[in-house]
């Protein structure tokens, strides 16, 4: 009976780490746009976040520029949710749990992610 409990304690701790790989790679580009931009924020103490934010996604390209459309963060973005990441950032919450929290009220955000070519 133990050797059984055991089994399905360690299938169900495999299971739970296979859901949380899965969770990073799907929002993988999110991820590392926030992560870029946290490393953006944290390097310009005393300026606006959103500023800091705003002028960070002009430089950017690709995914990670679909990424700053998708909070706002461009000129020409439909929506504006970077207030909301911009206060995130600047109280250092995880990439991951910005981006988990985003694709709440945006769940396309998570599913930009990179071509790969095998």
């Amino acid at each position: 009976m133990r050797c059984f409990s055991a089994a399905i304690f360690c299938f169900a701790l495999v299971a739970l780490c296979l859901t949380v790989e899965a969770a990073k790679k799907k929002c993988q580009v999110c991820i590392e746009a926030m992560e870029k931009l946290q490393k953006a924020v944290d390097e310009n103490p005393g300026k606006d976040a959103i500023k800091v934010i705003d002028d960070t996604c002009l430089t950017f390209t690709g995914k990670h520029k679909k990424i700053c459309s998708n909070i706002g963060a461009l000129p020409n973005s439909p929506t504006r949710v970077v207030t909301a990441v911009a206060r995130q950032l600047s109280a250092s919450i995880p990439a991951q749990k910005v981006c988990e929290s985003l694709a709440k009220t945006d769940p396309q955000i998570c599913e930009i992610m990179h071509k790969f070519v095998p």
